[in-house]
């Protein structure tokens, strides 16, 4: 365990790579790897009616939920 008390998993900089992909070819099998990651991601859609950002966050996890769902019923 480390110092925070979690358990945390012994993987090597190649192994983590390839986990951290798996994520994104969820939604486009066609992407071949991650170029830079950072700690926070915010996504947001621009609407052109309200002529404004609009945070698409809960968008996404909506759609990766469902296809997870679809997944597990095939």
């Amino acid at each position: 365990m480390s110092q925070t008390g979690k358990l945390m998993p012994n993987l090597d900089q190649n192994n983590t790579k390839i986990l951290n992909l798996t994520v994104p070819q969820r939604m486009d099998l066609y992407i071949k790897e991650i170029l830079i990651t950072v700690a926070h991601v915010t996504f947001y859609e621009f609407n052109v009616d309200l002529n404004h950002w609009i945070k698409t966050l809960n968008l996404v996890i909506k759609e990766l939920a469902k296809e997870n769902n679809e997944e597990k019923e095939m």
